[in-house]
Formats: structure tokens, sequence, C-alpha cells
């Protein structure tokens, strides 16, 4: 019997390049998110290259009044994949990206706890290691995403109680469109691609909970806390 995997978030990069694996291993898809469009172009590709079963659908992960609907339709998935995210650089539109990048997704996922799904059995979250930051409490993006991986980290013990393995994704710096504005050197970065493959390597690893991708940002936020910790001068420290 073939596995299905809900992808929400699915236009996004990151998603895009894991539905990709997700096909060639030949699960179903099922694919939200809010441009529809995108989605028409993406299931086209999909079913001509993989041959795979792909339905898609309109979303918003911040409208709540849908997640009954939607997970009670697709309850017999075998894996949830959560890929939404809103960095503006700006940080004045702190609303939405507190809603795109916590409050979304953390009400989405308690919905999954509230439903019986009995053939699900992986959910993986995308957050950020700037979410890991001394000073997050300073951007929105990195607060919210910091308050996503707290409640990943909560809820963990919940989703083991139902035999289902959620694993927590902070990733550094991964060229996407909507990261493409920030410039970092190769050594410290990652493509989506490779990203994806990863993710599917460590699906089976169930003693696995929280991963950095790329690893070498556990080091670069250690010298970071560091630096601002012992700087007087700046906003952390006050």
């Amino acid at each position: 019997m073939k596995k299905t995997a809900l992808i929400v978030g699915a236009n996004s990069d990151i998603a895009y390049e894991f539905t990709k694996i997700l096909a060639k291993k030949k699960f179903n898809l099922i694919l939200l998110s809010k441009n529809y469009q995108n989605l028409i172009l993406k299931k086209k590709f999909l079913n001509n290259t993989y041959k795979v079963k792909t339905e898609i659908k309109k979303f918003d992960i911040t409208d709540t009044n849908t997640f009954n609907n939607v997970l009670k339709k697709y309850s017999n998935v075998n894996l949830i994949f959560i890929a939404c995210g809103l960095l503006d650089k700006s940080n004045k539109n702190k609303n939405i990206v507190s809603q795109i990048n916590y409050l979304g997704p953390m009400n989405f996922i308690k919905k999954i706890l509230e439903l019986k799904m009995k053939n699900l059995k992986d959910v993986i979250c995308i957050t950020s290691v700037s979410g890991d930051r001394i000073d997050a409490e300073f951007n929105e993006y990195s607060r919210a995403k910091k308050n996503l991986s707290i409640f990943l980290k909560n809820y963990q013990k919940h989703f083991l109680k139902k035999k289902i393995f959620i694993k927590d994704f902070k990733l550094g710096y991964i060229k996407t469109n909507m990261t493409k504005h920030i410039l970092f050197r190769d050594l410290i970065c990652a493509s989506p691609s490779k990203l994806a493959n990863h993710m599917y390597s460590v699906l089976k690893k169930k003693n696995i909970k929280i991963i950095y991708y790329p690893k070498i940002w556990i080091f670069i936020l250690k010298v970071y806390n560091f630096v601002k910790k012992t700087n007087p001068f700046s906003k952390s420290s006050k």
C-alpha cells in the first residue's frame, strides 16, 4: 500500500524539493498552499515525471477555521510536512510574520493531536537557527521561530503517546527565493535539494527530535551568542 504525504506550504523551494524526493519514493501527495496557480504547475510536473497521485488544495496557515476540515479530509496520511515561512526584512509586519511562522503552524499541530489519524507516523516542521540567537526577541521572525521550536519540544511527548514522531528542522542559511537577499559564503549554506535528501535520510531515525542543518550553524550560534553576551554595547546585554 502506497504511503501518503501532506505538504503544508508546498510552494516553498524547500517543500517542493522534498516533495520530489517523496514522489521518487512513490508517495501519494497532497499539496497545500495559498498560491493555487503555482500548485497546478507543480501537480502537472509531479504527475508527468513521477507518475504519482497528486492532489492540490488552496490553504492558508493563518486561517484556523479550515484546519479541522482539512485534517479530517486527509486523515489517512502517513506523513505531514510543514514548511510555512515569511521573512520580513523591514520587521514591520510583525503580526503576519508571527501568524505564518508560529501561531498558524502551532495551531495546526495542536489540531493534529485532537484528531484520530491512525496512519500518521511522522510530522516534520521547519523552524530556524535564528530562534536560538541570544537576541531573538528583537526580531519578529526569529522570535516566532524560537516560540515554534519551544512549542515543538514541549509537545513531542504528546505525539509519542500516539506513536507519532515529530522532528524540528532548525535551518541555517538555505538558498531559496525567500533568502536570496542574504549574502553568505557557500561553506555555511545549503541548497533546498541537499536539505530535502537529508530530511528523507533521517526520517526513519525515531530517536532524533531536533536537527540542525547545515550542522555548522550550531557552532556559529555559539560564537555569535558569546560575542553578543560579552559585548556591553549589544541590545541583548541590557
